[in-house]
């Protein structure tokens, strides 16, 4: 009677705590403060940054510390062009060659015109000695000469676009006209980069300001190539956004013979954060935007 008296008794408790919107559990073996605290900060993920392996992690790119758009004012037919997009390069190279015989055609006619015009002034010079001439004679033969040489510096200037030659060694990304066209004057004509070294490009939550800094290493696993390798911050960036809260971080990698190439992406983890840096993430304080676990 008494043991159908006590299921009774609970069982009516428990009706009365489900109608009441309560609900009891009972574990076999209670979670601890820290094990909690542990729960908690393995599911932390805030903006891009996210929890990996005991460190957080963030998503990032593989660029090219260098890279450009060729192009030219001039508009004149392409001659030369002996890389093709994918062609490695040498500092010095030649990248592309013009048709410039009537560049050549206008620096010896402008140079024809300052030669004739410098005896002019040298004439009139010597005729004001005489007093055969006038200094007005002299001064506008001596401005005439000096436009003309003007214009042989202008042809000059043009001439040395004649020839493009690499400003360093890396490889063609793409190329964007063929031999014997006439490209419109400042539409590029090649991209070009300088595959080493790689920078590694992050947006990191600019909470993470708290811990992160330069010389910082840590791990970035490349998508593409399925392996890790270490890296280093070099350059932190000065300005957060003020929309996604977030903030631009430069790396680069500990080893110079990483088989990447610009444009791969991957994961970098910071494994070792020096945890007395990182007091956001480990004590859990809002440094990294999490609430304080120290109650847990």
């Amino acid at each position: 009677m008494k043991m159908i008296y006590i299921k009774k008794v609970l069982m009516s408790a428990l009706i009365t705590q489900m109608t009441m919107g309560y609900t009891y559990h009972i574990y076999a073996q209670p979670v601890g403060a820290k094990e909690q605290k542990r729960n908690f900060i393995s599911s932390f993920d805030q903006g891009s940054g996210s929890q990996q392996n005991n460190g957080p992690s963030i998503r990032g790119v593989i660029i090219s510390a260098k890279k450009a758009e060729v192009s030219t004012s001039l508009g004149a037919r392409v001659i030369t062009l002996p890389f093709e997009m994918g062609d490695h390069f040498k500092k010095g190279d030649l990248l592309a060659e013009f048709d410039c015989s009537q560049l050549k055609a206008e620096y010896n006619a402008v140079k024809a015109a300052h030669h004739s015009l410098s005896l002019v002034q040298q004439n009139n010079e010597e005729l004001l000695a005489y007093g055969a001439a006038g200094v007005l004679d002299v001064e506008t033969a001596k401005a005439d000469a000096a436009r003309a040489s003007a214009e042989i510096d202008a042809v000059k200037a043009q001439m040395r676009e004649c020839a493009i030659y690499a400003p360093y060694t890396g490889y063609i990304v793409a190329r964007y006209i063929d031999p014997f066209e006439t490209p419109t004057p400042g539409t590029p004509l090649l991209s070009i980069i300088d595959n080493a070294p790689l920078e590694i490009q992050l947006i990191a939550p600019s909470k993470w300001l708290g811990w992160l800094s330069v010389d910082m290493s840590f791990s970035f696993s490349i998508d593409e190539v399925g392996k890790t390798y270490k890296a280093k911050v070099v350059r932190i960036g000065k300005s957060i956004d003020s929309v996604s809260q977030t903030i631009n971080i430069v790396a680069l990698f500990a080893d110079d013979q990483v088989p990447a190439i610009s444009g791969m992406s991957g994961t970098a983890i910071f494994l070792d954060t020096k945890r007395s840096n990182a007091k956001g993430f480990e004590n859990g304080n809002s440094e990294i935007g999490m609430p304080n676990l120290g109650g847990l």
